[in-house]
């Protein structure tokens, strides 16, 4: 606006726009600004339930089960028609032999599966290692002095002693398959899993 130098103008200026006389009856100024930013929502929206149920809804919720791999606990059915508790107790018990069967003629329990596959991996090589330290211990038996006094003995010791654990693994397996528990060898069940991953066919959704 141009400057007014009317005489009969006593401010000596003109008219510059409106001006609020007071900050709030402005509501483009701060403190129609600072009312923006407090507002909050009714006490009746906030107080509502309904946003936290629907987030433990979600938090909740499970695939249904065909969308997961089938037969990985004890009590899933079986193909060959016998409790998966008991499949998996005979695979061990009967060790390779049992664990062999039982992974080439069980073809829908993935908890038999892994028990019987878990057998054969451990023990065929347990027992080779076994037999191993017994050949080593008799061999160094028949030595003079050193081999019959000193190594033989403490070879055979070794085997004794492997001998014993191998026993209270293979007791320790039988009980735990009995009560519908999977046992995870270190080393061997991984193996084991890999084996029946790529040999079980997967439960269609």
């Amino acid at each position: 606006m141009a400057k007014n130098d009317s005489p009969q103008d006593p401010y000596g200026q003109g008219y510059e726009g409106y001006k609020a006389s007071k900050p709030k009856d402005d509501p483009y100024g701060s403190y129609g600004q600072q009312q923006q930013q407090s507002y909050q929502a009714p006490d009746s929206y906030q107080q509502s339930g309904y946003g936290q149920q629907q987030q433990q809804q979600f938090a909740s919720y499970q695939a249904p089960l065909s969308t997961t791999i089938g037969g990985t606990s004890a009590d899933d059915p079986t193909s060959i028609g016998l409790s998966g508790r008991i499949e998996a107790l005979l695979s061990y018990l009967f060790v390779f032999f049992g664990g062999i069967f039982f992974f080439l003629f069980e073809r829908k329990n993935r908890f038999v599966r892994f028990a019987a596959a878990q057998s054969f991996l451990f023990f065929v090589p347990a027992f080779i290692v076994y037999e191993i330290l017994k050949f080593i211990a008799g061999i160094l038996g028949v030595i003079p002095v050193i081999g019959s006094l000193l190594l033989g003995p403490a070879v055979g010791l070794i085997a004794t002693i492997f001998g014993i654990l191998l026993f209270l693994i293979w007791l320790y397996l039988i009980i735990q398959s009995l009560r519908g528990k999977t046992v995870r060898l270190p080393f061997f069940s991984g193996y084991a899993q890999a084996l029946v991953d790529r040999t079980t066919r997967r439960r269609s959704a």
